[in-house]
């Protein structure tokens, strides 16, 4: 049971951990930020072009596009950058803990 409330814990601290270095890189490197926006934007076109416009998917492409926004596209790269760090700093202590 610990380590299911330890799993949950990591999830919700890398969440506000990527909302912060999101935060912090939007204020301190805008101009990069603005690349990651503009490639967040590539991303979303690139994948609304592959759902073809036929009107069987048309359901789809609207659905789509209302829920993937950049802006959600770049919190994920950034929540999933903030697990990857903790992930690597918790390895070697993990397997420190468990010798």
């Amino acid at each position: 049971m610990t380590r299911f409330f330890m799993s949950i814990g990591n999830l919700i601290f890398a969440f506000f951990l990527g909302a912060l270095l999101l935060l912090f890189v939007a204020i301190q490197f805008p101009w990069h930020f603005q690349q990651i926006l503009h490639f967040a934007g590539y991303v979303k076109l690139s994948i609304n072009s592959y759902i073809p416009d036929s009107p069987s998917y048309i359901h789809f492409k609207n659905g789509y596009s209302y829920i993937i926004e950049e802006a959600s596209l770049v919190l994920m790269f950034f929540v999933m950058l903030a697990r990857i760090v903790l992930s690597l700093i918790m390895w070697p202590i993990s397997s420190m803990m468990s010798r």
